[in-house]
């Protein structure tokens, strides 16, 4: 790995690490680590619980763990399926959609705290590598990570626009 490669990824652990102490310092709403999972939970009102567990990239049951904490923090509601009951719909509680709209505005001050120093060029050119470096990174896991996919998962698991991408992508490669 080149020298300035080395200095790239270790500006950007530290930015990472900075990014978190900052969101999840001790004046945030309660269940900020789970701000979110709420805001997609708000965003789709019944959800699958299934389908959270793919949008963020993580184990089922380890979905199922943290749901049960915020069911048990009274934030969430969860409602077996009436035609399957292997099924489970989220639904945030009054409190849930409290600390959601809570959390959403100590995140718009804080984004707006921390590039108040950039130009909008310069945030532009930030998401645009941002995103080619999230696209490359998953590409090397084999995980699709395109914006047309709503789950994150493996190409290889048959989604009609990621195995046409990746024809596409193959027969480039051949060129």
């Amino acid at each position: 790995m080149t020298t300035n490669a080395y200095q790239l990824a270790k500006t950007l652990h530290r930015l990472s690490r900075q990014l978190r102490r900052r969101q999840y310092n001790k004046n945030t709403a309660p269940h900020h680590d789970h701000s979110h999972l709420l805001l997609l939970i708000a965003e789709t009102p019944g959800i699958i619980q299934r389908d959270l567990a793919i949008k963020l990239d993580i184990r089922p049951s380890s979905m199922t763990e943290t749901l049960v904490k915020l069911e048990n923090s009274g934030l969430i509601i969860r409602e077996h399926d009436k035609k399957d009951q292997r099924v489970m719909h989220i639904f945030l509680t009054e409190a849930g959609k409290n600390s959601t709209k809570e959390s959403h505005e100590q995140n718009l001050a804080l984004n707006n705290s921390l590039f108040d120093c950039l130009s909008t060029e310069e945030i532009q050119q930030m998401l645009t590598i941002g995103q080619k470096l999230s696209d490359h990174l998953a590409s090397v896991q084999g995980i699709c990570n395109k914006a047309h996919c709503q789950h994150k998962h493996r190409h290889n698991c048959g989604h009609h626009r990621c195995q046409m991408t990746e024809s596409a992508n193959n027969n480039n490669m051949g060129q």
